[in-house]
């Protein structure tokens, strides 16, 4: 059986002061991880960084130009890169689990992993839908995963677990892999995605006992904040 893909959570938080960073993701090169997972969102001024909140400093993200936003982190000690800076200095060393955490500018990011490497070792997942939709349109090779949450997409959930099945949601093909917390790992979530043969990626699991339990199963990614313990506990499984 496939080994189950350690995808370290905006980078290797736990061996990390500060997530989402180019330490962080280097310290996630540097234990060995397969993925690194990072968000995106877009500045006022057009620049799309790597960021996972909505809100810093109690300013929205979207209404701040880039270097103000890194005025305000660099107050509390780091730096938020570019987007571009990320694919400049990990394409090629690992692979890449980017969450699109907004809609709109999916043609810019495609634009930008294009040509950057292997297309293979890339996966661009969002809670939105119609995001993912875009991107199919836009380049059908490209491999897309749908977020599942306790909370949203709500409707997407409630069709997926308790009515339709995954196959019928993804009808179209719009996404390779669906990414349920791993709370919902034991309802018809993942009954469905097995019949329908889509590849499960789960987050955030970080409790030993989890870990230990998802990575001696059939899933095909983890998401986890302890890339370091994660790792250790596939090895002690082989």
């Amino acid at each position: 059986m496939p080994k189950t893909l350690i995808v370290a959570h905006r980078g290797a938080k736990s061996a990390s002061e500060f997530e989402n960073t180019i330490d962080s993701f280097q310290k996630a090169v540097d234990l060995g991880a397969d993925m690194i997972e990072f968000d995106l969102r877009k500045t006022a001024d057009d620049n799309i960084v790597v960021f996972h909140n909505e809100t810093i400093g109690g300013y929205k993200i979207k209404n701040l130009p880039y270097h103000r936003v890194n005025e305000i982190t660099s107050r509390r000690g780091f730096r938020v890169p570019l987007f571009k800076e990320v694919l400049d200095e990990f394409g090629g060393k690992i692979k890449f689990d980017i969450e699109l955490k907004e809609e709109g500018y999916e043609e810019e990011v495609i634009e930008m992993v294009d040509g950057a490497f292997d297309l293979r070792d890339c996966i661009l997942t969002s809670f939105h839908h119609t995001s993912l939709i875009r991107i199919k349109a836009l380049k059908d090779e490209l491999k897309t995963g749908l977020l599942l949450g306790l909370k949203k997409p709500e409707k997407m959930i409630r069709s997926l677990i308790q009515k339709s099945s995954i196959a019928g949601a993804n009808a179209d093909g719009d996404f390779d892999f669906i990414l349920p917390h791993w709370s919902l790992l034991n309802t018809r979530v993942m009954k469905n995605a097995r019949e329908a043969g889509v590849p499960i990626m789960t987050w955030t699991v970080n409790r030993p006992s989890k870990l230990k339990e998802i990575l001696g199963g059939d899933v095909a990614g983890v998401i986890t904040d302890d890339t370091e313990l994660a790792l250790q506990l596939r090895a002690s499984l082989r």
